[in-house]
């Protein structure tokens, strides 16, 4: 699957492929430890389809969050876009910092689930 993700290419559109990628890399996912029932199958929160600069990280690692809470504020186009969190969990990891121009699909945060959150 690795091996034909790496060799997809579609031109003109926006696609998931770079997630995809990113996905097929991640050691849970190759345990067979994600839901995909659910979007909430993915622990990352990730940027929105186009290149932005972050402006603000609210949260760092180790706190509780929220669903729905704002875990980051981004600029795109001079417009400011909210980042929350999809599920409630702690924060596992921030990637970015204020003031770095970050790509679309690019990871910006990790959640640990409820469920693994003392662990």
């Amino acid at each position: 699957m690795e091996v034909a993700l790496s060799q997809f290419l579609v031109l003109g559109v926006v696609t998931n492929l770079p997630l995809l990628r990113e996905v097929m890399r991640d050691p849970q996912f190759q345990m067979g430890e994600y839901d995909t029932v659910s979007s909430e199958w993915n622990p990352a929160v990730t940027s929105p389809a186009m290149p932005d600069a972050v402006l603000e990280v609210l949260v760092g690692e180790g706190d509780w969050v929220q669903r729905n809470q704002t875990v980051i504020i981004m600029e795109s186009m001079k417009m400011e876009l909210v980042i929350t969190a999809f599920r409630s969990g702690v924060v596992r990891r921030v990637v970015v910092e204020p003031g770095q121009q970050v790509d679309r699909g690019m990871r910006l945060l990790e959640l640990a689930p409820e469920t693994d959150a003392g662990e």
